[in-house]
Protein backbone atom coordinates (compact mmCIF):
# COMPACT_ATOMS: atom_id res chain seq x y z
CA UNK A 1 0.00 0.00 0.00
CA UNK A 2 2.16 3.47 -1.51
CA UNK A 3 0.29 6.03 -2.05
CA UNK A 4 -2.04 4.45 -4.84
CA UNK A 5 -3.22 7.91 -6.12
CA UNK A 6 0.16 8.54 -7.57
CA UNK A 7 1.84 4.85 -7.73
CA UNK A 8 -0.65 4.66 -10.34
CA UNK A 9 0.45 7.91 -12.14
CA UNK A 10 4.38 6.33 -12.33
CA UNK A 11 2.78 3.10 -14.28
CA UNK A 12 0.89 5.60 -16.56
CA UNK A 13 3.13 8.53 -17.55
CA UNK A 14 5.55 9.69 -20.34
CA UNK A 15 8.92 8.43 -19.77
CA UNK A 16 11.74 10.68 -20.23
CA UNK A 17 15.67 10.88 -20.87
CA UNK A 18 15.77 7.03 -22.34
CA UNK A 19 19.27 7.71 -22.94
CA UNK A 20 20.86 8.20 -19.54
CA UNK A 21 21.72 5.67 -17.40
CA UNK A 22 18.30 5.72 -15.26
CA UNK A 23 14.05 6.51 -17.08
CA UNK A 24 14.14 9.50 -15.35
CA UNK A 25 9.72 9.77 -14.99
CA UNK A 26 8.76 13.53 -15.19
CA UNK A 27 5.49 13.18 -16.60
CA UNK A 28 4.65 14.59 -19.92
CA UNK A 29 5.61 18.11 -20.81
CA UNK A 30 3.85 19.03 -24.04
CA UNK A 31 1.13 20.93 -24.03
CA UNK A 32 0.74 22.82 -21.06
CA UNK A 33 -0.72 26.18 -21.12
CA UNK A 34 2.40 28.63 -20.74
CA UNK A 35 0.01 31.21 -19.42
CA UNK A 36 -1.55 29.59 -16.56
CA UNK A 37 0.47 26.39 -16.19
CA UNK A 38 -2.70 24.37 -16.63
CA UNK A 39 -1.90 21.10 -17.82
CA UNK A 40 -4.41 18.61 -20.47
CA UNK A 41 -6.87 16.98 -18.81
CA UNK A 42 -6.95 13.25 -18.94
CA UNK A 43 -10.85 12.75 -20.52
CA UNK A 44 -12.90 9.66 -19.98
CA UNK A 45 -12.34 6.94 -22.96
CA UNK A 46 -16.37 6.77 -23.72
CA UNK A 47 -15.51 11.10 -24.56
CA UNK A 48 -12.68 10.20 -26.45
CA UNK A 49 -13.91 7.77 -28.33
CA UNK A 50 -16.99 9.73 -29.23
CA UNK A 51 -15.46 13.00 -29.90
CA UNK A 52 -13.05 10.50 -32.52
CA UNK A 53 -10.57 13.18 -34.66
CA UNK A 54 -6.66 13.24 -34.15
CA UNK A 55 -6.53 12.61 -30.42
CA UNK A 56 -8.49 9.14 -30.57
CA UNK A 57 -6.56 8.34 -34.04
CA UNK A 58 -3.23 8.85 -31.96
CA UNK A 59 -3.76 7.07 -28.94
CA UNK A 60 -4.84 3.86 -30.62
CA UNK A 61 -1.89 4.04 -33.05
CA UNK A 62 0.42 4.58 -30.15
CA UNK A 63 -0.86 1.99 -27.66
CA UNK A 64 -0.13 -0.13 -30.93
CA UNK A 65 3.53 0.89 -31.68
CA UNK A 66 4.03 0.34 -27.54
CA UNK A 67 2.79 -3.29 -27.94
CA UNK A 68 4.74 -4.27 -30.93
CA UNK A 69 8.04 -2.91 -29.39
CA UNK A 70 10.82 -5.49 -28.23
CA UNK A 71 10.39 -6.98 -25.34
CA UNK A 72 13.75 -6.41 -24.26
CA UNK A 73 12.75 -2.33 -24.51
CA UNK A 74 12.65 -0.96 -21.03
CA UNK A 75 9.86 1.83 -22.45
CA UNK A 76 7.90 -1.22 -24.51
CA UNK A 77 4.10 -2.43 -23.40
CA UNK A 78 5.74 -5.42 -22.44
CA UNK A 79 8.13 -4.41 -19.98
CA UNK A 80 6.19 -1.53 -18.22
CA UNK A 81 3.20 -4.20 -17.83
CA UNK A 82 6.00 -6.37 -16.17
CA UNK A 83 6.57 -3.92 -13.26
CA UNK A 84 3.60 -4.66 -11.79
CA UNK A 85 3.84 -8.07 -11.63
CA UNK A 86 5.34 -11.02 -13.81
CA UNK A 87 7.82 -11.56 -15.34
CA UNK A 88 9.72 -11.17 -12.18
CA UNK A 89 12.63 -9.50 -13.85
CA UNK A 90 14.15 -5.94 -12.99
CA UNK A 91 12.98 -2.85 -14.42
CA UNK A 92 15.27 -0.53 -16.31
CA UNK A 93 18.21 -2.15 -14.58
CA UNK A 94 17.21 -1.95 -11.05
CA UNK A 95 19.36 -4.43 -9.66
CA UNK A 96 18.31 -8.01 -7.94
CA UNK A 97 15.42 -9.58 -6.84
CA UNK A 98 14.80 -9.17 -2.88
CA UNK A 99 11.08 -11.00 -2.96
CA UNK A 100 8.84 -13.47 -5.17
CA UNK A 101 6.41 -10.45 -6.37
CA UNK A 102 6.41 -7.98 -8.79
CA UNK A 103 7.25 -4.65 -8.29
CA UNK A 104 3.91 -3.02 -7.48
CA UNK A 105 2.17 -3.51 -3.81
CA UNK A 106 0.02 -2.71 -5.94
CA UNK A 107 4.37 3.80 -18.82
CA UNK A 108 3.10 4.25 -20.89
CA UNK A 109 4.80 6.14 -23.87
CA UNK A 110 1.76 7.10 -25.21
CA UNK A 111 2.62 10.88 -26.13
CA UNK A 112 6.19 10.60 -27.72
CA UNK A 113 4.86 7.45 -29.75
CA UNK A 114 1.83 10.03 -30.56
CA UNK A 115 4.04 12.94 -31.23
CA UNK A 116 6.37 10.38 -34.23
CA UNK A 117 2.89 9.30 -35.34
CA UNK A 118 1.94 12.48 -35.76
CA UNK A 119 4.81 13.65 -37.75
CA UNK A 120 3.25 11.03 -40.98
CA UNK A 121 0.31 12.41 -41.58
CA UNK A 122 0.13 14.73 -44.72
CA UNK A 123 0.81 18.42 -44.66
CA UNK A 124 -2.44 19.74 -44.96
CA UNK A 125 -3.71 17.82 -41.00
CA UNK A 126 -0.53 17.57 -39.62
CA UNK A 127 -0.45 20.92 -37.61
CA UNK A 128 -3.94 18.98 -35.90
CA UNK A 129 -2.29 15.38 -35.16
CA UNK A 130 0.96 17.51 -33.59
CA UNK A 131 -2.04 19.63 -31.45
CA UNK A 132 -3.43 16.53 -30.42
CA UNK A 133 -0.32 14.51 -30.18
CA UNK A 134 0.89 17.42 -27.46
CA UNK A 135 -2.10 17.41 -25.11
CA UNK A 136 -2.84 13.69 -25.28
CA UNK A 137 -3.14 12.05 -21.90
CA UNK A 138 -4.40 8.59 -21.42
CA UNK A 139 -7.83 8.10 -20.28
CA UNK A 140 -9.89 6.81 -17.52
CA UNK A 141 -12.76 4.19 -16.93
CA UNK A 142 -15.04 5.55 -14.55
CA UNK A 143 -16.63 2.51 -13.81
CA UNK A 144 -18.68 4.14 -10.74
CA UNK A 145 -20.47 6.74 -13.49
CA UNK A 146 -20.70 3.28 -16.24
CA UNK A 147 -19.99 -0.22 -14.96
CA UNK A 148 -19.87 -1.14 -18.40
CA UNK A 149 -17.23 -2.29 -20.68
CA UNK A 150 -16.63 0.91 -23.21
CA UNK A 151 -17.66 0.01 -26.59
CA UNK A 152 -14.19 0.93 -27.84
CA UNK A 153 -12.65 -1.60 -25.58
CA UNK A 154 -14.85 -5.15 -26.47
CA UNK A 155 -14.23 -5.22 -29.84
CA UNK A 156 -11.22 -7.01 -31.74
CA UNK A 157 -10.71 -4.80 -34.53
CA UNK A 158 -11.08 -0.93 -34.78
CA UNK A 159 -10.95 1.75 -37.48
CA UNK A 160 -8.62 4.66 -37.08
CA UNK A 161 -7.34 7.49 -39.70
CA UNK A 162 -4.19 6.58 -41.18
CA UNK A 163 -1.85 8.80 -43.11
CA UNK A 164 -3.24 7.18 -45.91
CA UNK A 165 -6.93 6.69 -45.21
CA UNK A 166 -9.11 4.78 -42.90
CA UNK A 167 -7.77 1.73 -41.74
CA UNK A 168 -9.33 -1.55 -39.95
CA UNK A 169 -6.58 -2.70 -36.96
CA UNK A 170 -6.31 -4.77 -34.62
CA UNK A 171 -7.61 -3.33 -31.49
CA UNK A 172 -5.04 -2.87 -29.32
CA UNK A 173 -7.57 -1.98 -26.08
CA UNK A 174 -9.49 -5.59 -26.85
CA UNK A 175 -6.37 -7.74 -26.15
CA UNK A 176 -2.54 -7.89 -25.55
CA UNK A 177 -0.60 -10.50 -27.51
CA UNK A 178 2.62 -11.58 -25.62
CA UNK A 179 6.07 -11.50 -27.74
CA UNK A 180 7.03 -15.14 -29.23
CA UNK A 181 10.07 -14.89 -26.82
CA UNK A 182 7.85 -14.54 -23.59
CA UNK A 183 5.44 -17.09 -24.78
CA UNK A 184 8.83 -19.39 -25.59
CA UNK A 185 9.46 -18.70 -22.28
CA UNK A 186 12.45 -16.35 -22.06
CA UNK A 187 10.87 -14.92 -18.92
CA UNK A 188 9.70 -17.50 -17.44
CA UNK A 189 5.76 -18.48 -16.58
CA UNK A 190 3.85 -15.43 -16.82
CA UNK A 191 0.39 -16.37 -16.67
CA UNK A 192 0.25 -19.89 -15.36
CA UNK A 193 -2.35 -22.09 -16.24
CA UNK A 194 -3.58 -19.26 -18.28
CA UNK A 195 -3.52 -18.75 -21.88
CA UNK A 196 0.19 -17.64 -22.62
CA UNK A 197 -0.14 -16.20 -26.08
CA UNK A 198 -2.44 -13.90 -25.34
CA UNK A 199 -4.75 -11.85 -22.82
CA UNK A 200 -8.49 -13.20 -22.56
CA UNK A 201 -11.75 -11.86 -21.34
CA UNK A 202 -14.99 -12.47 -21.75
CA UNK A 203 -17.65 -10.91 -23.49
CA UNK A 204 -18.83 -7.80 -22.89
CA UNK A 205 -22.22 -9.00 -21.83
CA UNK A 206 -20.78 -11.53 -19.40
CA UNK A 207 -18.46 -8.67 -17.89
CA UNK A 208 -21.35 -6.14 -17.59
CA UNK A 209 -23.86 -8.26 -16.01
CA UNK A 210 -20.96 -9.67 -13.73
CA UNK A 211 -20.51 -5.89 -12.39
CA UNK A 212 -24.08 -5.18 -12.10
CA UNK A 213 -24.34 -7.37 -8.93
CA UNK A 214 -22.07 -4.62 -7.40
CA UNK A 215 -23.15 -1.02 -6.43
CA UNK A 216 -19.83 0.49 -7.56
CA UNK A 217 -21.47 4.65 -7.44
CA UNK A 218 -22.46 3.95 -3.82
CA UNK A 219 -19.31 2.20 -2.42
CA UNK A 220 -17.42 5.25 -4.10
CA UNK A 221 -19.89 7.61 -3.12
CA UNK A 222 -19.35 6.18 0.45
CA UNK A 223 -15.94 6.31 0.24
CA UNK A 224 -15.83 9.90 -0.70
CA UNK A 225 -18.41 11.01 2.11
CA UNK A 226 -17.71 8.45 5.02
CA UNK A 227 -13.27 7.58 4.54
CA UNK A 228 -11.99 10.73 5.34
CA UNK A 229 -8.50 9.83 6.26
CA UNK A 230 -5.71 8.11 4.27
CA UNK A 231 -5.40 5.12 6.11
CA UNK A 232 -9.53 4.38 5.72
CA UNK A 233 -9.84 5.27 2.19
CA UNK A 234 -6.59 3.78 0.56
CA UNK A 235 -6.84 -0.24 1.40
CA UNK A 236 -8.89 -2.84 2.79
CA UNK A 237 -6.28 -4.14 4.90
CA UNK A 238 -7.02 -0.99 7.27
CA UNK A 239 -7.87 -1.95 10.44
CA UNK A 240 -11.75 -0.32 11.50
CA UNK A 241 -12.18 0.29 7.91
CA UNK A 242 -14.99 2.48 6.62
CA UNK A 243 -15.04 2.09 2.93
CA UNK A 244 -11.82 2.37 0.46
CA UNK A 245 -11.18 2.87 -3.06
CA UNK A 246 -9.84 -0.58 -3.13
CA UNK A 247 -12.58 -2.18 -2.26
CA UNK A 248 -14.11 -1.59 -6.09
CA UNK A 249 -10.82 -1.16 -7.62
CA UNK A 250 -10.77 -5.23 -6.50
CA UNK A 251 -14.27 -6.13 -7.74
CA UNK A 252 -13.66 -4.29 -11.39
CA UNK A 253 -10.49 -6.61 -11.49
CA UNK A 254 -12.40 -9.95 -10.49
CA UNK A 255 -15.21 -8.85 -12.62
CA UNK A 256 -14.87 -7.36 -15.78
CA UNK A 257 -13.06 -10.13 -17.04
CA UNK A 258 -14.71 -12.80 -15.40
CA UNK A 259 -11.46 -13.86 -13.55
CA UNK A 260 -8.98 -14.36 -17.05
CA UNK A 261 -5.48 -12.06 -16.44
CA UNK A 262 -7.28 -9.20 -15.27
CA UNK A 263 -8.43 -10.49 -12.15
CA UNK A 264 -4.54 -11.78 -10.86
CA UNK A 265 -2.15 -9.51 -9.85
CA UNK A 266 0.61 -11.29 -11.33
CA UNK A 267 -0.35 -10.85 -15.19
CA UNK A 268 -3.01 -8.42 -14.86
CA UNK A 269 -1.38 -4.94 -16.01
CA UNK A 270 -0.97 -6.93 -19.41
CA UNK A 271 -4.80 -6.50 -20.17
CA UNK A 272 -5.66 -3.56 -21.95
CA UNK A 273 -8.23 -2.68 -19.51
CA UNK A 274 -5.33 -2.16 -16.44
CA UNK A 275 -4.38 1.63 -17.58
CA UNK A 276 -7.64 2.71 -18.07
CA UNK A 277 -9.16 0.96 -14.67
CA UNK A 278 -6.32 2.36 -12.39
CA UNK A 279 -5.95 5.77 -14.66
CA UNK A 280 -9.71 5.95 -12.85
CA UNK A 281 -8.50 5.18 -9.38
CA UNK A 282 -5.72 7.57 -9.60
CA UNK A 283 -8.71 10.15 -10.85
CA UNK A 284 -10.98 9.24 -7.77
CA UNK A 285 -7.69 10.16 -5.09
CA UNK A 286 -6.92 13.55 -6.91
CA UNK A 287 -10.42 14.27 -6.08
CA UNK A 288 -10.67 12.77 -2.75
CA UNK A 289 -7.10 14.87 -1.96
CA UNK A 290 -9.23 18.07 -2.65
CA UNK A 291 -11.82 16.97 -0.19
CA UNK A 292 -9.49 16.36 2.42
CA UNK A 293 -5.98 18.27 1.02
CA UNK A 294 -4.55 17.82 5.14
CA UNK A 295 -4.26 13.66 4.15
CA UNK A 296 -2.41 13.77 1.29
CA UNK A 297 0.43 12.15 3.09
CA UNK A 298 0.84 8.31 3.42
CA UNK A 299 -0.05 7.40 7.12
CA UNK A 300 0.54 5.62 9.21
CA UNK A 301 3.65 3.61 7.98
CA UNK A 302 2.90 -0.27 7.22
CA UNK A 303 5.32 -3.25 7.31
CA UNK A 304 5.61 -4.30 3.43
CA UNK A 305 4.20 -7.84 2.80
CA UNK A 306 6.99 -7.64 0.41
CA UNK A 307 7.87 -6.67 -3.22
CA UNK A 308 10.24 -7.64 -5.73
CA UNK A 309 12.48 -5.05 -4.81
CA UNK A 310 11.48 -4.60 -0.91
CA UNK A 311 11.64 -7.14 1.57
CA UNK A 312 9.10 -8.80 3.53
CA UNK A 313 8.36 -6.58 7.00
CA UNK A 314 10.07 -3.45 5.82
CA UNK A 315 8.24 -0.60 7.27
CA UNK A 316 7.07 1.85 4.44
CA UNK A 317 6.55 5.50 4.87
CA UNK A 318 5.81 8.76 2.69
CA UNK A 319 9.78 8.79 2.83
CA UNK A 320 10.26 5.29 1.37
CA UNK A 321 11.59 5.04 -1.51
CA UNK A 322 9.23 3.94 -5.01
CA UNK A 323 11.29 1.43 -6.69
CA UNK A 324 12.19 0.98 -9.58
CA UNK A 325 10.32 4.63 -10.22
CA UNK A 326 13.60 7.46 -10.49
CA UNK A 327 12.99 11.13 -11.34
CA UNK A 328 15.38 13.75 -12.07
CA UNK A 329 18.61 13.83 -11.07
CA UNK A 330 18.78 10.01 -10.87
CA UNK A 331 16.78 10.51 -7.02
CA UNK A 332 14.11 7.30 -6.46
CA UNK A 333 10.65 8.62 -6.23
CA UNK A 334 9.02 8.76 -2.89
CA UNK A 335 5.42 9.37 -2.00
CA UNK A 336 6.09 12.63 -0.61
CA UNK A 337 7.23 13.13 -4.39
CA UNK A 338 4.31 12.38 -6.21
CA UNK A 339 1.22 13.99 -4.04
CA UNK A 340 0.26 16.60 -6.73
CA UNK A 341 -0.66 15.22 -9.99
CA UNK A 342 0.29 18.29 -12.13
CA UNK A 343 3.83 17.47 -11.01
CA UNK A 344 3.39 14.99 -14.01
CA UNK A 345 2.25 17.06 -16.65
CA UNK A 346 -2.09 16.10 -16.42
CA UNK A 347 -5.11 17.01 -14.63
CA UNK A 348 -8.76 15.82 -14.61
CA UNK A 349 -11.97 17.32 -15.91
CA UNK A 350 -13.43 17.17 -12.40
CA UNK A 351 -10.60 19.40 -10.51
CA UNK A 352 -11.19 22.99 -10.10
CA UNK A 353 -9.51 25.16 -12.32
CA UNK A 354 -8.49 28.54 -11.38
CA UNK A 355 -9.61 28.41 -7.70
CA UNK A 356 -7.48 29.21 -5.32
CA UNK A 357 -8.80 28.99 -1.74
CA UNK A 358 -8.81 25.86 0.24
CA UNK A 359 -12.57 26.15 0.94
CA UNK A 360 -14.19 26.77 -2.12
CA UNK A 361 -12.47 24.14 -4.08
CA UNK A 362 -13.34 21.42 -1.21
CA UNK A 363 -17.11 23.22 -1.95
CA UNK A 364 -16.62 22.57 -5.54
CA UNK A 365 -15.33 19.09 -5.64
CA UNK A 366 -18.09 18.13 -3.30
CA UNK A 367 -20.72 19.59 -5.65
CA UNK A 368 -19.21 17.46 -8.47
CA UNK A 369 -19.48 14.05 -6.22
CA UNK A 370 -22.51 14.30 -5.44
CA UNK A 371 -23.42 15.40 -8.90
CA UNK A 372 -21.42 11.84 -10.16
CA UNK A 373 -22.05 9.53 -7.56
CA UNK A 374 -24.33 10.89 -4.88
CA UNK A 375 -27.63 9.04 -4.34
CA UNK A 376 -30.70 10.14 -7.29
CA UNK A 377 -33.94 11.43 -5.66
CA UNK A 378 -36.65 9.45 -4.21
CA UNK A 379 -38.79 8.15 -7.00
CA UNK A 380 -42.65 8.88 -6.64
CA UNK A 381 -44.25 5.46 -6.89
CA UNK A 382 -43.58 3.83 -3.83
CA UNK A 383 -46.73 1.74 -3.74
CA UNK A 384 -45.07 -1.39 -4.05
CA UNK A 385 -42.12 -0.88 -1.20
CA UNK A 386 -45.34 0.14 0.86
CA UNK A 387 -47.29 -3.27 0.19
CA UNK A 388 -44.16 -5.31 0.87
CA UNK A 389 -43.16 -3.09 4.24
CA UNK A 390 -47.50 -3.51 5.22
CA UNK A 391 -46.39 -7.74 4.54
CA UNK A 392 -43.62 -8.06 6.99
CA UNK A 393 -44.66 -5.16 9.57
CA UNK A 394 -48.10 -7.37 9.57
CA UNK A 395 -46.05 -10.57 10.51
CA UNK A 396 -44.57 -8.83 13.60
CA UNK A 397 -46.91 -6.59 15.46
CA UNK A 398 -50.42 -5.94 14.68
CA UNK A 399 -50.55 -2.20 15.92
CA UNK A 400 -47.63 -0.84 13.57
CA UNK A 401 -50.28 1.66 12.34
CA UNK A 402 -49.85 3.65 14.98
CA UNK A 403 -46.42 3.70 15.27
CA UNK A 404 -46.32 6.09 12.39
CA UNK A 405 -48.66 8.81 11.23
CA UNK A 406 -49.17 7.29 7.64
CA UNK A 407 -46.81 5.35 4.86
CA UNK A 408 -45.38 8.11 3.19
CA UNK A 409 -43.47 9.09 6.39
CA UNK A 410 -42.67 5.79 6.53
CA UNK A 411 -41.10 5.96 2.89
CA UNK A 412 -39.54 9.96 3.71
CA UNK A 413 -37.94 8.16 6.93
CA UNK A 414 -35.27 5.82 4.58
CA UNK A 415 -33.56 9.00 4.15
CA UNK A 416 -32.72 9.22 8.03
CA UNK A 417 -30.68 5.71 8.28
CA UNK A 418 -28.38 4.28 6.17
CA UNK A 419 -27.62 0.66 6.52
CA UNK A 420 -24.60 -1.72 5.58
CA UNK A 421 -23.41 -5.05 5.45
CA UNK A 422 -20.02 -5.13 7.27
CA UNK A 423 -17.49 -8.25 5.93
CA UNK A 424 -14.19 -8.77 7.45
CA UNK A 425 -12.32 -11.96 6.55
CA UNK A 426 -8.96 -13.36 6.51
CA UNK A 427 -7.81 -13.55 2.87
CA UNK A 428 -5.31 -15.78 3.59
CA UNK A 429 -7.72 -18.80 4.24
CA UNK A 430 -9.76 -18.51 1.57
CA UNK A 431 -9.24 -19.47 -2.21
CA UNK A 432 -8.82 -15.64 -4.16
CA UNK A 433 -9.50 -14.79 -6.16
CA UNK A 434 -13.41 -14.58 -5.59
CA UNK A 435 -16.80 -13.18 -4.77
CA UNK A 436 -18.35 -12.62 -2.00
CA UNK A 437 -22.21 -12.48 -2.39
CA UNK A 438 -24.36 -11.40 0.61
CA UNK A 439 -28.26 -12.72 0.51
CA UNK A 440 -31.05 -10.92 3.02
CA UNK A 441 -34.26 -12.59 3.06
CA UNK A 442 -33.75 -14.22 -0.55
CA UNK A 443 -32.55 -11.27 -2.13
CA UNK A 444 -29.61 -9.88 -3.18
CA UNK A 445 -27.48 -7.71 -0.59
CA UNK A 446 -24.60 -6.72 -2.47
CA UNK A 447 -21.23 -8.60 -3.05
CA UNK A 448 -17.68 -8.28 -1.65
CA UNK A 449 -14.46 -9.32 -3.91
CA UNK A 450 -11.01 -10.48 -2.83
CA UNK A 451 -7.79 -10.43 -4.79
CA UNK A 452 -4.82 -12.78 -4.27
CA UNK A 453 -2.31 -11.14 -2.79
CA UNK A 454 1.59 -11.81 -1.88
CA UNK A 455 1.44 -14.04 1.00
CA UNK A 456 -2.12 -14.58 1.50
CA UNK A 457 -3.17 -11.00 1.92
CA UNK A 458 -4.03 -11.42 5.55
CA UNK A 459 -7.43 -9.77 6.75
CA UNK A 460 -9.51 -7.67 4.49
CA UNK A 461 -12.71 -5.76 5.28
CA UNK A 462 -15.20 -3.98 3.75
CA UNK A 463 -18.88 -2.33 3.80
CA UNK A 464 -21.96 -3.24 1.42
CA UNK A 465 -24.12 -0.42 0.73
CA UNK A 466 -27.80 -2.21 1.29
CA UNK A 467 -29.42 0.59 -0.50
CA UNK A 468 -31.19 -1.55 -2.54
CA UNK A 469 -32.28 -4.11 -0.16
CA UNK A 470 -33.91 -1.12 1.70
CA UNK A 471 -35.72 0.14 -1.84
CA UNK A 472 -36.70 -3.69 -1.75
CA UNK A 473 -38.21 -4.16 2.04
CA UNK A 474 -39.16 -1.47 3.41
CA UNK A 475 -36.05 -1.70 6.30
CA UNK A 476 -35.90 1.53 7.20
CA UNK A 477 -39.23 1.76 7.38
CA UNK A 478 -39.31 -1.50 9.67
CA UNK A 479 -36.52 0.58 11.66
CA UNK A 480 -39.05 3.41 12.51
CA UNK A 481 -41.38 1.73 13.82
CA UNK A 482 -39.27 0.90 16.51
CA UNK A 483 -38.80 -2.97 15.94
CA UNK A 484 -35.06 -4.41 16.12
CA UNK A 485 -34.88 -4.41 12.42
CA UNK A 486 -31.55 -5.52 12.19
CA UNK A 487 -31.88 -8.20 14.73
CA UNK A 488 -34.77 -9.46 12.31
CA UNK A 489 -32.74 -9.11 9.43
CA UNK A 490 -29.36 -10.93 10.67
CA UNK A 491 -31.28 -14.51 10.85
CA UNK A 492 -32.01 -14.27 7.54
CA UNK A 493 -28.63 -13.80 6.19
CA UNK A 494 -27.00 -15.88 3.10
CA UNK A 495 -23.23 -15.98 1.87
CA UNK A 496 -21.99 -17.68 -1.41
CA UNK A 497 -18.79 -17.51 -2.28
CA UNK A 498 -17.53 -17.60 -6.29
CA UNK A 499 -14.84 -18.15 -8.32
CA UNK A 500 -14.62 -15.84 -10.65
CA UNK A 501 -15.23 -18.38 -13.09
CA UNK A 502 -18.50 -19.14 -11.78
CA UNK A 503 -18.47 -22.01 -9.73
CA UNK A 504 -19.14 -21.88 -5.89
CA UNK A 505 -17.02 -22.57 -2.79
CA UNK A 506 -18.69 -23.72 -0.17
CA UNK A 507 -18.95 -21.31 2.23
CA UNK A 508 -19.63 -23.70 5.20
CA UNK A 509 -16.32 -24.79 4.74
CA UNK A 510 -14.82 -21.32 5.24
CA UNK A 511 -18.04 -19.39 7.65
CA UNK A 512 -15.21 -19.30 10.29
CA UNK A 513 -13.09 -17.01 8.61
CA UNK A 514 -15.78 -14.49 8.46
CA UNK A 515 -16.93 -11.75 10.77
CA UNK A 516 -19.97 -10.43 9.39
CA UNK A 517 -22.04 -7.63 10.81
CA UNK A 518 -25.03 -5.38 9.62
CA UNK A 519 -24.90 -1.73 10.30
CA UNK A 520 -27.11 0.71 10.52
CA UNK A 521 -26.47 4.59 11.06
CA UNK A 522 -28.42 7.67 11.63
CA UNK A 523 -27.65 10.36 8.67
CA UNK A 524 -28.85 13.91 8.61
CA UNK A 525 -28.96 14.94 5.15
CA UNK A 526 -28.85 18.30 2.94
CA UNK A 527 -30.18 19.22 0.15
CA UNK A 528 -27.08 22.35 -0.87
CA UNK A 529 -25.91 20.53 -3.87
CA UNK A 530 -22.33 20.97 -1.96
CA UNK A 531 -22.92 19.31 1.87
CA UNK A 532 -22.27 15.89 2.28
CA UNK A 533 -24.47 13.70 4.57
CA UNK A 534 -24.04 13.89 8.03
CA UNK A 535 -22.96 10.37 9.86
CA UNK A 536 -23.88 9.61 13.20
CA UNK A 537 -22.34 6.51 15.24
CA UNK A 538 -22.73 3.48 13.34
CA UNK A 539 -24.12 0.63 15.23
CA UNK A 540 -22.93 -2.82 14.85
CA UNK A 541 -25.17 -5.90 14.97
CA UNK A 542 -22.97 -9.11 14.41
CA UNK A 543 -24.83 -12.13 12.83
CA UNK A 544 -24.07 -15.73 11.62
CA UNK A 545 -24.46 -16.10 8.16
CA UNK A 546 -25.96 -18.99 6.02
CA UNK A 547 -24.48 -21.02 3.63
CA UNK A 548 -26.69 -20.11 0.15
CA UNK A 549 -27.85 -22.58 -1.66
CA UNK A 550 -25.54 -24.24 -3.70
CA UNK A 551 -25.61 -23.67 -7.39
CA UNK A 552 -24.23 -24.85 -10.79
CA UNK A 553 -22.20 -22.65 -12.50
CA UNK A 554 -24.44 -19.87 -12.75
CA UNK A 555 -25.40 -18.26 -16.42
CA UNK A 556 -24.95 -14.80 -17.58
CA UNK A 557 -28.54 -13.35 -16.54
CA UNK A 558 -29.21 -15.01 -13.30
CA UNK A 559 -25.85 -15.06 -11.76
CA UNK A 560 -27.19 -12.88 -8.98
CA UNK A 561 -31.52 -13.73 -9.24
CA UNK A 562 -32.74 -13.98 -5.82
CA UNK A 563 -32.53 -17.17 -3.51
CA UNK A 564 -35.74 -18.84 -4.65
CA UNK A 565 -37.40 -20.36 -1.52
CA UNK A 566 -35.93 -18.13 1.14
CA UNK A 567 -38.03 -15.50 2.45
CA UNK A 568 -37.54 -12.70 5.30
CA UNK A 569 -38.65 -14.80 8.57
CA UNK A 570 -39.40 -12.85 11.30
Amino acid sequence: MWSPQKLIPLLTLCLASLTSARISITGATTGINSASGEAPPRLNINTLHKQGGPAWTLYVRALAAMQEAKSSDASSYFQIAGIHGRPLIPWDGDGKSVGPNGYCPHAQVLVQHALTLAEEYPANVRAKYRSAAQTLRIPYWDWADDATIPPSVGQAQIQVDTPKGKKTIRNPLYSYNFPKEAVDGKYGSITGNRDATKTVRCSAAEANARMAGVNFKGLVYDAFTRSDTFAKVASVGSDGVVMSFEQPHNSIHVRAACGNNFAYTSDSAFDPLFMLHHANVDRLWAMWEELYPNQKALSPPYKSGGTFAIPRGTTISNTSPMLPFYGPGNKVHTSAHVQDISTFGYTYPEIPKGVKSTTSRRNAMKATVNKLYGPAAPKPKTRRALEYVDDIVDEVVDTVENAVDDEVDLVNDLLDVEFFANIRVNGSHIPTPCEINVYIGGKVAGSFDILTAPHGGGIVEGEIPLEGLVQAIGLGAIAKTGIQAVSILGENVHVEILHPNGTAIPYEQYDSEFEIDLVDIDVTLDSSPDVFPQYGESRHTPVRAKPAPLRKKCGRRNRYADIPGVKLRV
